[in-house]
């Protein structure tokens, strides 16, 4: 896929998010764009994914979209992939490079450990912004952060919930498999008293 594309693919699953048909899509953007997309121009943007025609979208447009349906601009550059019947997130294109899906959310949000480039700006931008806008500003910013932080400990430990029950499992089956010993170990030395006390009355 093109960067194009992927956008294409995120305005559907924006309008689709919104429960909004074409028509009413068209008319959330309108105050946004300053011209009313036709349903036409609206489904030839979104088929793009699939058609020959790929739509290139201006920076303008895309601000817009995330302006319209109350969505990040990073949410139109997100790879397919989440949904389980969509496979694996594709590579993209970036002219005559093709980049990894794990590239592509690189670029889209920050990804080095300690200050970076973007941290710093965000963080004298918060600082210039007036008081009545700053708090929700790092608000937005406190729980994005705190999200990405537990996406990144969900992907490398995997699901947590299905790790503990195979943990509680495992735990159990020990548990059981200790008593069972333990049984087992009891009966034969009981067994070994008796062949003894026997032994013993015999003689």
């Amino acid at each position: 896929m093109t960067a194009n594309q992927i956008v294409a693919y995120n305005l559907h699953r924006a309008r689709d998010l919104r429960e909004l048909t074409q028509d009413q899509a068209a008319a959330r953007l309108e105050p946004f764009l300053g011209v009313r997309w036709s349903r036409a121009s609206f489904s030839a943007a979104e088929r793009s994914t699939e058609s020959g025609r790929t739509r290139e979208f201006t920076a303008d447009e895309i601000l817009a979209f995330a302006r319209a349906f109350d969505l990040p601009v990073t949410w139109f550059f997100l790879p397919p992939g989440d949904k389980p019947e969509e496979g694996a997130p594709p590579d993209v294109t970036c002219g005559d490079t093709v980049i990894h899906a794990g590239e592509l959310l690189d670029s889209i949000f920050p990804h080095r450990p300690g200050p970076t480039e973007v941290a710093e700006r965000l963080k004298r931008l918060l600082h210039r912004l007036p008081r009545r806008l700053r708090t929700s500003a790092d608000d937005r910013w406190f729980r994005w952060t705190a999200e990405r932080a537990a996406s990144i400990i969900t992907g490398a430990l995997g699901d947590l919930d299905l790790h503990a029950s195979h943990l509680r499992s495992v735990a159990d089956l020990l548990e059981r498999s200790h008593t069972a010993a333990l049984r087992a170990l009891g009966e034969e030395l009981e067994n070994a008293e008796a062949t003894t006390k026997g032994g013993v009355s015999n003689g």
